[in-house]
């Protein structure tokens, strides 16, 4: 089963690429996955590559399978994936999440994530993205009791 695309963007930052990965707060991320993550059934993950993936889009697609994001009950797991030295990104959400978000959730969030990122802010790009994914996955597959976690909310890296 194929996960739905989202967009790429691109940091045009001029800092150095061993800085852009200490930019990341993991500790404010994973709080903003907590709160996003309580008023729904779905799933938020972060990855932060220090590798160059080529196709952005390719990697994080395959990184969310190693990650059995696609196992989730209701389909609804979404993966924001970083590659800073390169100034890429890629937002990969599951089936569940693509029919009823569609593309314009994609796009809203790879414009509000690459936004902060040219302004070199990135844990607030991240946690602002993850704020959007949280309102739509609430709105679409809201939590009907104590929130299970299927998957932990921690920031991956390679």
């Amino acid at each position: 089963m194929e996960v739905e695309r989202a967009a790429i963007g691109r940091n045009e930052s001029n800092m150095k690429p061993a800085q852009l990965l200490q930019q990341f707060d993991d500790a404010a991320i994973v709080a903003s996955i907590a709160a996003a993550e309580s008023l729904t059934t779905g799933e938020i993950r972060v990855f932060v590559s220090r590798r160059s993936p080529g196709d952005a889009v390719a990697r994080a697609t395959r990184r969310f399978h190693l990650l059995h994001m696609h196992r989730t009950p209701d389909r609804n797991a979404v993966l924001v994936y970083l590659a800073p030295r390169v100034q890429k990104f890629a937002v990969i959400g599951d089936e569940g999440v693509h029919r009823l978000c569609g593309q314009e959730l994609w796009d809203n969030v790879a414009a509000l994530l690459g936004e902060h990122l040219k302004q070199q802010r990135y844990t607030a790009g991240v946690v602002a993205a993850i704020g959007e994914i949280g309102r739509a996955l609430a709105l679409h597959f809201p939590s009907s009791g104590p929130a299970r976690n299927d998957l932990p909310n921690e920031v991956l890296r390679d």
